[in-house]
């Protein structure tokens, strides 16, 4: 233990050093991780965004990418999160 009362767990391998989840058990996924952060992003896009240029009319091209994508890619990753 340190001196300030907090533990401090080692993987024997070395593996996932510096990488564990908030309760030291097990490593993070960096491939979950990200995927949430990509979605984030998008969903804040969506919402910051305009949807459409207001001289055509036509849909710009971070709704088109990021509509309905993102929502449904997050809630994915929230169950994905939850069943690890």
């Amino acid at each position: 233990m340190s001196s300030s009362g907090e533990s401090t767990v080692r993987p024997q391998d070395g593996r996932g050093a510096g990488r564990t989840g908030r309760w030291g058990g097990t490593p993070r996924l960096l491939g979950v991780d990200a995927a949430r952060g990509l979605a984030l992003i998008g969903l804040i896009a969506v919402h910051v965004l305009p949807e459409e240029n207001d001289a055509t009319g036509d849909p710009t091209w971070s709704y088109l990418l990021f509509a309905g994508d993102s929502a449904a890619l997050f809630a994915l990753l929230a169950g994905v999160g939850l069943a690890l």
